[in-house]
């Protein structure tokens, strides 16, 4: 039996053993093909573009060759390559194996392209290469140290701390950082709240297991400073943003854990269920360059923030300065809205005042866990690709202003005892909430910081003792 096949695309080192049939190929170097693919039909390819390649074969260095049963075929990585396959007459297809190799002296070229493709995927391989190959670590490319301050902010009463789990109690981190509305950044519970077979979220974990879903996704969620640059060529970055995932995508739970340093959450401990039961966590993928805009987080909620992969930057600002942003608060509406951050900047709308607020500005990496305090305005843009989980939660530091929103909107609503927010209201306020559940002081390992989305639900969590039930004993 025989047949032809050519091939056109950037890839790994690959190899094609043809069990039976022939292929007829042209590789090139890719470097050097000066055509874009336009997409459609593979054969308008064949039709558009390699009559107009062929002509300058000699200049390109392509090579056409065919291939016949039992011959084997190495493309070199990088080589764009096309493939056309020519069955006999007698025949309707052809059949061959092929497979892409990951020769180690190809990391320098393929890691790169890797990041690049699927950042979250990269940095699984990455650190499996660390721990089961580390002498192939020096083909990698020289990567430039990245600087994390162990604390952000100059005035000192408004600071953002880095402090690793291991030194930080349950019972100080709502001492020094929750009570007193203070950010705060925690390192190295990553293993603990992401399950390893999910490559860090990665775009063909969520492709395989989740592909099929539908979710709302933003595109005018872009980073002013990018806007002229872009505007245009109309580039809109897309960002899905705060999915529920208990509502949404409640299969993800399974890999995921939430940290234990605000699973007290008050929402979760009242005795009926309402509106907001099983609205957190969420899920944020972002793309590079997206931002969300300035806001602060509804019914001055705290907000939490595990970042998988990629990089964020975040611009926190204090509480009580929130009057030097501007805030504009539209009629039938509890929460502000702001300007655009260049224009606070350039002080436009009034803002005289705005660079006397005070302010952190800090990139959150990955594998990091950020707490922001309820009624803290911020604006975050994404670096790069990222993909992370969140929640807003209430407690003792934060339940007299959120109660008292919460009621601006049942009045708001005007569907009196009948309303979703008259239904939340009523169940925070029937409770006695134990301000010092969870408070524990003992430094705890990161198998007991990580907690089941099934034991945050209705408050379980909340009521345990130092050592989870599972792990006691």
């Amino acid at each position: 039996m025989a047949g032809e096949v050519f091939e056109s695309e950037k890839s790994q080192s690959r190899y094609a053993d043809t069990r039976w049939d022939s292929n007829r190929a042209k590789p090139a170097p890719g470097s050097e093909v000066p055509v874009i693919l336009d997409g459609g039909p593979p054969a308008y390819w064949w039709l558009d573009h390699y009559p107009r390649l062929a002509e300058r074969a000699q200049e390109l260095g392509m090579v056409d060759i065919i291939q016949r049963p039992g011959d084997t075929i190495f493309v070199p990585s990088g080589w764009w390559h096309a493939t056309l396959n020519l069955p006999e007459s007698s025949e309707d297809v052809t059949v061959a194996c092929t497979r892409n190799i990951f020769p180690a002296e190809t990391l320098d070229f393929v890691f790169p392209e890797m990041k690049k493709s699927d950042p979250a995927f990269a940095r699984a391989f990455l650190e499996i290469l660390q721990e089961k190959r580390p002498e192939l670590m020096r083909f990698l490319p020289a990567a430039s140290e990245t600087s994390k301050p162990e604390l952000v902010g100059e005035d000192p009463s408004w600071q953002l701390p880095r402090r690793h789990f291991s030194s930080l109690s349950l019972a100080e981190c709502r001492r020094r950082f929750i009570r007193p509305k203070q950010p705060l950044i925690i390192e190295g519970l990553d293993p603990y709240l992401v399950s390893p077979e999910t490559c860090h979220l990665s775009r063909d974990f969520l492709s395989r297991h989740f592909g099929e879903k539908m979710v709302a996704v933003f595109r005018n969620f872009r980073d002013p400073k990018q806007r002229d640059a872009e505007d245009e060529m109309e580039v809109m970055r897309l960002y899905l943003y705060d999915v529920s995932l208990p509502l949404k995508l409640p299969g993800l739970l399974e890999y995921l854990k939430l940290p234990r340093y605000f699973t007290h959450c008050y929402l979760q401990q009242t005795m009926r269920p309402h509106c907001f039961s099983k609205s957190w966590p969420t899920l944020f993928i972002g793309s590079a360059g997206s931002q969300a805009r300035l806001h602060v987080d509804q019914w001055h909620s705290h907000f939490w923030m595990h970042l998988i992969s990629g990089r964020k930057r975040w611009s926190i600002w204090h509480p009580e300065d929130t009057h030097l942003l501007c805030p504009e608060v539209l009629p039938g509406k509890v929460f502000p809205r702001f300007p655009d951050l260049s224009d606070l900047e350039a002080g436009k709308n009034g803002a005289d005042g705005f660079h006397q607020a005070r302010r952190i500005d800090v990139i959150l990496e990955e594998g990091e866990t950020l707490f922001v305090p309820g009624g803290a305005p911020h604006l975050v843009v994404n670096l790069t690709d990222t993909v992370a989980f969140a929640g807003n939660f209430m407690d003792e530091s934060n339940f007299d202003e959120a109660l008292a929103d919460v009621k601006k909107m049942v009045s708001m609503e005007g569907k009196g005892e009948e309303g979703a927010m008259a239904g939340f209201a009523a169940a925070l306020e029937e409770m006695v909430f134990d301000p010092d559940k969870s408070m524990h002081e003992e430094p705890l390992p990161g198998t007991m910081l990580a907690v089941r989305f099934s034991d945050f639900s209705q408050g379980r969590a909340a009521g345990w003792g130092p050592i989870p039930p599972d792990e006691d004993g």
